[in-house]
């Protein structure tokens, strides 16, 4: 986070192969001690996955917290579309459940472009299309969300060339303020497509 503290997520509750959720932990580090304190936890059930590189965890200047999982779930252990949630630190819960304006159910991905604005990049709908046995990506829009507004805007595209079987996005802005997009998955056995992308803001 801005303010030096740590926050760490991770996958728990295997149930069917699947981890039905997740838990995050907060830590400040002790300068007497040179150790790392947790001071705060809590679990999210039914969030698959938590904020692994197929999906985020973004925090802005504001030290304002917002999220993605890479899946999530219903009581009955169903798919359901995803939202990006608005995570309170001091009280450590949920503030707000913010609907995407696309309809996806696994591997969206958020980057924080600034202290008030969110980009939104990725998404599938189903586990396999066709003779496609692996994930592939259904949404190719880009958006991004004023905080201070609330409201998504399509900025563009990426593109009919970018393969569908890049699916699992993982952008990172460079020091130059432009995106590149790294396909982050591995399926089985076989390395994915690991081709990037690289976007500019200023041309979107």
């Amino acid at each position: 986070l801005h303010d030096g503290r740590i926050l760490v997520n991770f996958a728990t509750d295997v149930y069917l192969g699947k981890y039905r959720s997740s838990v995050l932990k907060l830590y400040e580090y002790n300068p007497i001690s040179k150790r790392l304190i947790e001071t705060k936890t809590k679990t999210l059930n039914n969030e698959i996955y938590a904020t692994s590189v197929s999906s985020s965890l973004v925090s802005l200047d504001s030290g304002t917290v917002y999220y993605i999982p890479c899946e999530e779930i219903d009581g009955s252990g169903e798919n359901v579309n995803l939202s990006m949630k608005l995570f309170d630190i001091e009280t450590f819960t949920v503030k707000e459940y913010i609907p995407l304006p696309i309809d996806v159910k696994f591997h969206a991905s958020l980057l924080a472009l600034d202290k008030e604005n969110i980009m939104l990049i990725g998404g599938a709908v189903e586990e396999a299309i066709g003779n496609i046995d692996s994930f592939v990506r259904t949404n190719d829009d880009i958006y991004v969300y004023n905080t201070v507004s609330k409201v998504w805007t399509k900025v563009g595209t990426l593109g009919l060339d970018i393969p569908i079987d890049i699916y699992s996005l993982h952008p990172v802005m460079r020091k130059d303020n432009k995106i590149v997009v790294f396909n982050s998955v591995e399926t089985g056995e076989q390395v994915g497509n690991q081709n990037t992308i690289n976007i500019d803001p200023k041309t979107w």
